[in-house]
């Protein structure tokens, strides 16, 4: 893939995230953030491939933090 950054700078780059279907066709254009400082390390900028994994690694550790929780305080208990 291939952007400009604000400064026009043109850069080449590949996603590292796969998905099928691809995120657009050759010749699309799709939003993409990046960071100034390094705008080799850019995403795409949907909502799905950004908050996916922050959002399940999330919901994992408050499921297994609540239920050590109420083990803990049971335990306690006994």
């Amino acid at each position: 893939m291939a952007f400009k950054t604000a400064e026009g700078r043109d850069l080449q780059w590949t996603e590292s995230m796969a998905t099928n279907p691809p995120a657009g066709q050759p010749g699309d254009q799709v939003p993409v953030k990046y960071d100034p400082t390094d705008p080799e390390e850019a995403r795409i900028a949907k909502p799905f491939r950004l908050w996916f994994l922050p959002g399940l690694f999330g919901l994992l550790g408050g499921l297994f933090g609540g239920l050590g929780a109420v083990f803990t305080i049971v335990g306690l208990a006994s």
